[in-house]
């Protein structure tokens, strides 16, 4: 026995100028399975690095290699004291001479140290203001400093090193100013026959040694 005849469906006519009806579609299994996007992946158009750096719990996050370790605190300045010269004293039985510098604010702290013979004799001629009948290396170099037009800044005693003390002079030449390291007793020898003496500085911790 033979089935019913099948029934033609004609198409809905659409009126001329109105748009079809859009009928939902169902995306494409790939689309579909996809897993979900992972925390941290790179948005399209965003850098990786960026990304990495957008991790919700920061587990993720890089630092940036350009970035700049902190500085290291810098040792602190010296501090020294303004000294005069007391005197140099010729001591029995010390077999060297002794230069004495007093600070001159309170607390007026004293350091002392053994000099040599010619020395301690050019630094009490600078203190008495007498001259030797010829110039020793101390007026030598006065004089230079003067056909140079050049001075003494300062005399500073920096330190000690295996027992021995670090002074340096500052000097001021016409071609600018010249820091040279010296001995303490040069450095004094000079300063004090200067018109105007020059600064005599010590450092700190060498008063209280």
């Amino acid at each position: 026995m033979a089935g019913p005849d099948p029934v033609a469906v004609s198409p809905t006519p659409v009126p001329e100028g109105d748009t079809p009806p859009v009928v939902p579609t169902e995306p494409p299994p790939s689309e579909r399975d996809a897993p979900a996007a992972v925390a941290g992946a790179a948005a399209p158009g965003q850098p990786v690095e960026d990304a990495t750096r957008a991790s919700s719990d920061g587990s993720l996050a890089e630092p940036d290699a350009g970035a700049e370790a902190p500085a290291s605190e810098a040792p602190p300045s010296p501090v020294f004291r303004l000294v005069e010269v007391l005197s140099v004293t010729f001591d029995l039985p010390s077999p060297s001479p002794i230069i004495h510098l007093q600070e001159e604010e309170a607390p007026h702290r004293v350091l002392y140290f053994p000099i040599g013979l010619p020395e301690a004799q050019s630094i009490a001629q600078a203190l008495e203001g007498t001259e030797a009948p010829r110039p020793n290396a101390h007026d030598l170099l006065h004089q230079l400093l003067d056909a140079t037009a050049s001075d003494v800044i300062a005399v500073r005693l920096v330190g000690a090193k295996e027992g021995t003390i670090i002074a340096e002079l500052d000097v001021m030449t016409p071609r600018g100013r010249e820091v040279l390291d010296c001995r303490p007793t040069d450095g004094l020898a000079v300063a004090l026959r200067r018109a105007v003496p020059p600064p005599l500085l010590v450092e700190d911790s060498l008063l209280d040694g």
